[in-house]
């Protein structure tokens, strides 16, 4: 029953945060409609593990103060999302050379991986759940307890999860040897999004599920188009910065 349990949980926790990153990409990062993560379907697994966290350490209670056992709660769970996401970004970086999300930009980052800003967000949800969800939760597992039916439809769930698993790591193996023989480091979601951009300069229809499919171009076209964007846009960088160091100097 636990096992079902949990496995409810990631289902749940998958779901939602793929709707959560995909508005996200919306309206604030991309701008625009990116199919995130690195799976087909509407799930994204770090979520999954983050709702499996935050049920198990609500049942913490080691003190008898209960503010100080949401304390502990709160930094377990912001702890245990920012470690996941440390372990799950350098795997992908390490061995696929490919970086599923970015935070080259933000303060503090540590390898573009995870940054204080987004490790303060995870204490802050682990803090929201516990305040407003934490009941709804357990009172949620609790009946599927009592309707074990319903296990129909998770069982489906993971049917099409565990297929889209395998299709996606195959296509994954694609892009991490292109950019292994490029040696570079892709951004997945800047790769989906280059995909895109070519896909609109030809007025090619291209599939939202299907980010990486294209009807005029190879992998390889796409990977080496991608490659020459970043290392002119590498150079431009390069170019400000010696012109804000001569600036600099002329101004000494």
């Amino acid at each position: 029953m636990i096992i079902l349990d949990y496995l409810l949980l990631f289902f749940i926790g998958s779901l939602v945060g793929w709707i959560i990153e995909l508005v996200f990409r919306r309206f604030i990062s991309a701008k625009r409609w990116v199919n995130p993560g690195f799976l087909t379907g509407p799930y994204i697994p770090l979520y999954g593990f983050g709702t499996c966290f935050l049920y198990l350490f609500s049942h913490v209670n080691v003190f008898e103060n209960n503010t100080y056992n949401l304390i502990l709660i709160v930094f377990l769970s912001g702890t245990s999302m920012t470690l996941i996401e440390y372990i799950a970004g350098f795997i992908f970086i390490k061995f696929f050379n490919i970086k599923l999300w970015d935070y080259s930009n933000r303060k503090f980052n540590i390898g573009g991986i995870i940054c204080p800003l987004f490790s303060l967000i995870w204490y802050l949800v682990s803090f929201l759940y516990m305040l407003i969800l934490n009941e709804g939760m357990h009172n949620l597992t609790g009946w599927f307890d009592s309707n074990l039916a319903f296990g129909v439809v998770v069982g489906f769930y993971y049917g099409i999860f565990f297929v889209d698993l395998l299709i996606s790591f195959n296509v994954n193996a694609k892009i991490s040897k292109l950019a292994k023989n490029n040696k570079i480091i892709l951004s997945y979601e800047q790769f989906k999004i280059h995909i895109k951009e070519k896909a609109e300069e030809l007025k090619d229809k291209q599939s939202f599920l299907f980010p990486f499919k294209s009807k005029s171009y190879t992998f390889t076209d796409l990977i080496d188009s991608y490659t020459n964007k970043i290392k002119d846009e590498y150079q431009i960088f390069k170019q400000k910065m010696e012109e804000k160091r001569k600036a600099k100097n002329k101004n000494d």
